[in-house]
C-alpha cells in the first residue's frame, strides 16, 4: 500500500530516503484492508490520528530499542490500515493531519488519502497541492494519489511542479545534492501524475531525469516503467553510453507515439519487479 512510502519517509527523515524508488512508487503493493464497521469508525478516528502523530522511540537501532520500534511501527501501520478502511469517513481526520505542524503526519495523511477512492479524498489532495506552504515529500505523495485517480480535470494541477526543463543536474559531491535530487523527484512525480490524468507533455522531462544522479534517476526509471511498461534498455548499472542509447530510444518512442499514447495498464502502484532497474534483466 502507498502508506509504505510514508513509512520510508518517516524512517529516513523525509524525501532523501522515502522517495528513493518513486516514493509511493517505491512502495510495494499490499492488499487493501477491509472496511471498518460504521459503528466503530467515529470512536477510532481520533485515536488513529494520535497514533500517526506518535514520535519514534529515542533508541531503536539495536537491542530492546529495536523491539520498541517494531511495536511502534506496527501501531502506525494498523492506524493507516484503519483509516484506509474507514474510507470517506476518515477524510476530515486526514485533512486535519495535512495541516499538522509535524511533517511526518502530513506525509502519512497524503499517502493514505491516495488509497481512498472516495471523491472527498481527491478533494483533500487537490487542496493540499494548491497550498503554497506544502513541503516536497507531501507534494510527491499527494501527486501519487492524484495520478492514481487519473481524472481528466486534474491534468493541469501537477503542471506547476513539472517546470520547463529537466532537473537532472545532480552534483553528487556537493551540498546541493539532496536539494537537486528532491527537485528532480518532485518533477518526475508531477510528470507521471499529469500523464495519468491526460497531459503527457511532461513525459520527456521525466525521461531526461534518467540522466540525473543518486536516487532521483532510479525514481525516474521506475516511473517510466510504470507509464510505458518498459525502460527501453535503461539500467542503473549500465555504461553511460548504454544509458544514453536507452534515453534516446525512450524519447524517440514518445515523439512517435505521443499523439495516441496512453499510460500502461495499472494505477501507478509499484510491485517488487518494477524496482529492479539493473542490467542482466530480460524483456526490457
Amino acid at each position: 500500500m502507498t502508506h509504505r512510502a510514508a513509512k520510508a519517509l518517516a524512517l529516513f527523515g523525509g524525501i532523501g530516503g522515502g522517495i528513493a524508488g518513486g516514493c509511493g512508487g517505491g512502495a510495494e503493493v499490499r492488499t487493501t484492508p477491509p472496511p471498518v464497521p460504521a459503528e466503530e469508525t467515529s470512536a477510532r478516528l481520533s485515536q488513529w490520528a494520535v497514533t500517526l502523530r506518535e514520535d519514534p522511540p529515542d533508541e531503536f537501532v539495536a537491542g530492546p530499542g529495536a523491539v520498541h520500534f517494531h511495536a511502534w511501527w506496527q501501531r502506525k501501520e494498523a492506524a493507516a490500515d484503519g483509516l484506509v478502511g474507514a474510507g470517506a469517513a476518515a477524510v476530515p481526520t486526514l485533512a486535519g493531519l495535512l495541516r499538522d505542524g509535524d511533517p511526518i503526519p502530513r506525509e502519512w495523511a497524503a499517502a493514505i488519502l491516495g488509497e481512498i477512492a472516495a471523491p472527498e479524498a481527491g478533494d483533500a489532495l487537490r487542496e493540499c497541492l494548491r497550498r503554497a506552504d506544502v513541503v516536497a515529500p507531501v507534494v510527491v505523495l499527494a501527486l501519487e494519489g492524484i495520478g492514481r485517480r487519473g481524472e481528466a480535470r486534474d491534468a493541469a494541477l501537477p503542471g506547476r511542479f513539472v517546470g520547463g526543463a529537466a532537473m537532472n543536474d545532480v552534483p553528487m559531491d556537493s551540498r546541493e545534492k539532496r536539494q537537486v535530487e528532491t527537485a528532480a523527484v518532485l518533477q518526475s512525480a508531477a510528470a507521471e501524475a499529469a500523464a495519468r490524468c491526460g497531459d503527457a507533455s511532461g513525459v520527456p522531462i521525466l525521461v531526461e531525469n534518467l540522466r540525473g544522479g543518486g536516487w532521483a534517476r532510479r525514481d525516474a526509471a521506475i516511473r517510466l516503467r510504470r507509464l510505458a511498461g518498459t525502460v527501453f534498455g535503461y539500467a542503473l548499472d549500465a555504461s553511460r553510453e548504454d544509458q544514453e542509447a536507452a534515453i534516446r530510444k525512450a524519447l524517440e518512442w514518445f515523439e512517435r507515439e505521443k499523439a495516441t499514447w496512453k499510460p500502461a495498464p495499472g494505477t501507478g502502484k509499484t510491485d517488487k519487479a518494477t524496482h529492479d532497474i539493473y542490467e542482466k534483466r530480460e524483456n526490457r
